[in-house]
C-alpha cells in the first residue's frame, strides 16, 4: 500500500505572481511510513516561460505539457 500526499507547488518558470501558481499542485506517492520510496507526479506545461503559452493558460485554453515523474527527496 501507499500513502498520497497533495501539496502546493510554485509553476517552473511562470512568474510568482501569475494566477495559476496558486492552482499547480504535486502529488508525491510514498511507502506507507512517508518517508521511504518517494515520488513526486505533476503536470508541467513544455514551454513554461512562453508568453503566448502563459496567455493561453490565462484564458483556460489547452498547452502542450510534460507528465513528470521523479524521485522526491
Amino acid at each position: 500500500m501507499s500513502k498520497l500526499s497533495l501539496f502546493h507547488s510554485k509553476l517552473i518558470g511562470a512568474p510568482h505572481l501569475f494566477p495559476l501558481n496558486r492552482l499547480h499542485h504535486s502529488v508525491v506517492v510514498s511507502d506507507l511510513d512517508g518517508t521511504t520510496n518517494r515520488y513526486v507526479l505533476d503536470v508541467i506545461p513544455r514551454n513554461p516561460t512562453d508568453p503566448r503559452v502563459l496567455a493561453a493558460m490565462l484564458a483556460g485554453k489547452t498547452v502542450d505539457a510534460n507528465a513528470r515523474c521523479k524521485p522526491y527527496d
